[in-house]
């Protein structure tokens, strides 16, 4: 009844605001890779190569934090939904 309804409302709530925080970190690291994107663009001239390694290096570690962040929210609203449905 209504307690399941408040209780879902809150899920929603914390699913939205989980949410904005996942594009908040995805904002943030957009603005870092323009920054990194611009720390190579001004290297280039010096060393292809060893721009290019640290490029990806720090590529890989922007697209895991992505995807660490959306795996532990994944995980948290599946808690939450298994606690509603109990």
């Amino acid at each position: 009844g209504i307690k399941k309804q408040l209780i879902f409302q809150k899920i929603m709530l914390f699913g939205l605001f989980q949410l904005l925080m996942l594009t908040d970190m995805k904002y943030q690291c957009r603005i870092l890779m323009m920054d990194i994107q611009k720390s190579i663009s001004e290297k280039i001239e010096k060393s292809k190569n060893s721009v290019n390694i640290m490029y990806c290096k720090e590529q890989i570690q922007i697209e895991t934090t992505q995807q660490h962040l959306e795996l532990m929210i994944q995980e948290a609203l599946q808690i939450l939904v298994v606690q509603l449905i109990e």
